[in-house]
């Protein structure tokens, strides 16, 4: 994972390679390899550039007191301050927003106040489309009682017009067919008004993503 003598990750461009680290599930530990060719400044660099809190450090020192091998603390401390210029950057923020990330505070002062109103415009952008998703699913609900109402319809009438329906029961037909007419209409005028305000969400969502400076 770490190598002795690694450099800061030029080749695909620092940006891009925060987001790729960013999509990689952490390591929790350092195994012996590692920690005995730990270059750590480049481990600094790793760890701030996924946003870990300066506490990571423990969690390598732990993992490589059983190989006798102290961190350099001052090496990672200068990688992880390099690696947080990337992970606050603006556009990174916006990104962890759009994906529910948390922030969890570890941007440098200096660097904070941008990222964090990228980071919020992020957010609005992952709620509205959670907001989205759930008009979404309750349209399809929707519909589905529908469906269930017409279809329930559909055999009262076929049953009404049955040769053999007694009178009573085609009076108590006629009675469970007004109230599903009753319920279909109220039904879909539930449906007209989410649709409705749904397209109209989806147009603010749209609007905001072709807006942001940060996509």
């Amino acid at each position: 994972m770490y190598r002795h003598g690694a450099k800061p990750f030029y080749g695909i461009g620092l940006f891009s390679f925060c987001l790729i680290l960013l999509l990689l599930p952490g390591c929790a530990t350092l195994n012996k390899e590692e920690c005995l060719n730990a270059d750590w400044y480049s481990i600094g660099y790793v760890d701030g550039a996924r946003g870990y809190p300066a506490s990571k450090i423990g969690e390598h020192r732990q993992a490589c007191a059983e190989y006798s091998v102290r961190p350099d603390f001052d090496q990672y401390d200068k990688g992880r301050i390099a690696g947080l210029v990337e992970y606050c950057n603006p556009r990174n923020g916006y990104w962890l927003g759009t994906k529910g990330a948390l922030y969890s505070g570890v941007c440098p002062k200096n660097l904070e106040g941008p990222f964090i109103v990228a980071y919020q415009q992020g957010k609005n952008v992952y709620e509205m489309e959670r907001q989205v998703k759930t008009g979404e699913k309750e349209v399809r609900g929707l519909y589905g009682e529908l469906e269930n109402v017409e279809r329930e319809m559909a055999d009262d009438e076929a049953e009404l017009v049955k040769d053999g329906t007694g009178r009573r029961r085609r009076i108590r037909l006629l009675d469970k067919i007004k109230a599903s007419s009753e319920q279909q209409k109220l039904l879909q005028s539930e449906i007209a008004a989410k649709e409705y305000a749904l397209e109209g969400l989806r147009q603010r969502l749209a609007r905001i993503k072709t807006q942001s400076p940060y996509r």
